[in-house]
């Protein structure tokens, strides 16, 4: 019986820590993390439009736990780097170049966990 392996994409040493062998709770995490994160994740895009610091901060804040719990520990990391600088400025424009290359790993980090639930829920052992 060949064990469930996550993508090396993802930090396999914490998915492992985490969920075990136990893909049904993992695939509910991951699933979980795909609707609620992505529905704050547009949210936090209109913050940044609004150029709403605050509001901004308080969402990316409440997001940074959940890229961990889907194996994406290092956005947890850059997230927790953007709210440090999002402290230090009234102006998002400041924080643009830092957010666009975030945003497009944050994106990513769907599109993988998307793949990875996939992978899942069709594997049989």
């Amino acid at each position: 019986m060949t064990p469930f392996t996550f993508s090396p994409q993802l930090n396999q040493e914490y998915l492992h820590a985490m969920y075990e062998n136990d893909l049904d709770y993992a695939g509910e995490v991951f699933s979980i993390f795909i609707n609620e994160t992505g529905n704050d994740y547009q949210a936090l895009k209109t913050l940044y439009a609004d150029n709403d610091v605050l509001g901004f901060r308080q969402k990316l804040h409440k997001m940074k736990p959940a890229f961990s719990f889907v194996g994406l520990t290092s956005l947890t990391d850059e997230c927790e780097e953007l709210i440090i600088l999002c402290d230090k400025t009234s102006d998002l424009k400041t924080v643009k170049f830092f957010w666009h290359e975030l945003s497009g790993k944050i994106e990513q980090g769907f599109d993988l966990t998307a793949k990875e639930l996939n992978r899942m829920k069709t594997f049989t052992v």
